[in-house]
């Protein structure tokens, strides 16, 4: 009987027969009516029909049919899901015309007693999705903070169109697709979140999105102006922890070590004290990344390890945003099986949703600590590594690592981190190596600054040896290492 459902034709006739025919009209009425909700108590019965006896009337009900099932002993019920199914089909044909009514009561009783998703889900079916939308506002938000990514956006997809026009819903189905490493999609909500927004909207709710949609298409130098831009004390400290730790992230990842360790350690405080899971998480990941970046290996294995234990802790150990601290982990790991287990699990969770930045480092730090181990299958790591590399505009520290990672193992020759400028750069050179961290092309820097394009060139070969790089990116990032960017 278990293959049966209460829309099966034998099912519906014998039911129909046994417990519908020959009903009090108004007691069918009433069944049909409540049957929109999966669970039942007095009063909601009475908020759904308009009646002032729903306890009693549950009771009696119950006593009388096997089929409505006491929960509990404070008066909660719900129908055997065959009876269920067989009053919604009668439902949807008898009370069609009355069906979005009922939807809304129930929808109205369940927001007044604080079970939100039930009550989104009644104002869906009820056809009112900007009604919906505005409870969402409050309970997305919850959803964010507790890491229930695919429920809020489940809840999200079900308003349609509505979700486009509707600045928070926007904006939440932005970090939906973020989080489920969809950076592309994410961008467009946010687009869609600008063209929503009112006047009087404070755009500053969305710059924690938009500086990880940047970092994760590996452009630091875009995703650094951002994070200056909101670093300002009290704006930190009065704003969720999503916002420091984004701003840490973006300091991190360019090698600001001083900066991303005051605001992260500003993130951590703030998310674990408002339970703020993967903000959290995520401040003590990058957190990790600065004390590696730093040299300070006994710091950064032990705050990579706290990270993993936190993200563990809430529920968060599959997350694919722990990868880079297993593989700092395991990059700082004593023991080689120890080393070489993080290494692979890192980069197993980084394939799942990671960005090019987060995939490239945890590529190149795997890469890195299984060769250290003369495992053959870091070699391919590296070479990968390169390539998610390649792509992205200015991936700051992370290919400065994938360097020295050649050089320790032959397979490149790179140039030292320098300390110190090797020749002051002219005020031409500087002026060109403002410039370097845009997208612009050498032409188009060449046009920008009124001189040819071979002088442009020129500029940058000496800026590259001054610095101590080999290429645009890795001079960019040395530049910043100096304090010239």
């Amino acid at each position: 009987m278990t293959s049966f459902r209460g829309d099966d034709r034998l099912v519906v006739e014998y039911l129909h027969d046994e417990l519908l025919t020959g009903i009090d009209l108004a007691e069918r009425r009433r069944l049909l009516q409540v049957s929109v909700v999966d669970q039942l108590n007095g009063d909601l019965v009475d908020a759904i029909s308009g009646t002032e006896d729903g306890a009693a009337w549950l009771r009696s009900v119950a006593e009388e049919n096997q089929l409505l099932i006491a929960l509990d002993r404070t008066g909660t019920f719900r129908f055997h899901h065959l009876l269920r199914d067989l009053l919604r089909l009668e439902a949807a044909t008898e009370l069609r015309g009355e069906l979005p009514e009922l939807h809304t009561r129930a929808a109205e009783w369940l927001e007044l007693h604080g079970e939100l998703d039930a009550a989104i889900a009644h104002l869906i079916a009820a056809g009112d999705a900007p009604a919906a939308a505005r409870i969402l506002r409050i309970r997305g938000v919850e959803l964010l903070a507790a890491g229930q990514i695919d429920t809020l956006r489940r809840l999200l997809l079900q308003l349609g169109d509505v979700a486009r026009t509707v600045t928070w819903c926007a904006l939440l189905m932005g970090w939906c697709e973020f989080i489920g490493g969809r950076a592309t999609l994410a961008s467009g909500w946010l687009d869609d979140m600008a063209a929503a927004a009112p006047a009087d909207f404070d755009h500053t709710v969305a710059a924690p999105l938009r500086m990880n949609i940047l970092l994760a298409e590996g452009d630091v130098s875009a995703a650094l102006t951002l994070a200056r831009s909101m670093d300002d004390p009290d704006r930190l400290r009065s704003r969720s922890a999503e916002l420091s730790t984004a701003v840490g992230a973006a300091y991190a990842w360019a090698g600001r070590s001083s900066d991303a360790r005051r605001v992260l350690d500003l993130a951590v405080a703030k998310a674990s004290n408002d339970d703020l899971r993967s903000a959290w998480v995520l401040a003590l990941v990058y957190r990790a990344v600065v004390e590696l970046d730093a040299g300070t290996r006994a710091s950064a294995s032990a705050t990579a390890a706290t990270a993993v234990e936190t993200a563990e802790r809430l529920g968060l150990g599959e997350y694919h945003g722990i990868a880079v601290a297993l593989a700092i982990r395991g990059r700082t790991a004593e023991s080689a099986e120890e080393a070489a287990d993080d290494a692979r699990r890192a980069v197993a969770l980084a394939r799942r949703a990671s960005t090019d930045l987060a995939l490239g480092y945890v590529l190149c730090l795997a890469g890195d600590t299984l060769l250290d181990l003369d495992d053959p299958t870091g070699r391919p790591l590296l070479d990968e590594a390169r390539s998610v590399i390649h792509r992205a505009a200015d991936p700051g520290i992370v290919g400065r690592h994938l360097q020295l990672a050649e050089s320790r193992h032959h397979i490149a020759s790179a140039r030292p981190r320098v300390a110190a400028l090797v020749e002051q750069l002219t005020d031409r050179e500087l002026a060109v190596l403002r410039h370097l961290p845009s997208a612009r092309s050498q032409r188009e820097i060449a046009d920008e600054l009124y001189v040819s394009l071979n002088t442009v060139k020129t500029h940058c070969r000496a800026i590259y040896r001054k610095v101590g790089a080999a290429d645009r990116k890795g001079a960019v990032q040395s530049a910043r290492d100096l304090g010239l960017l």
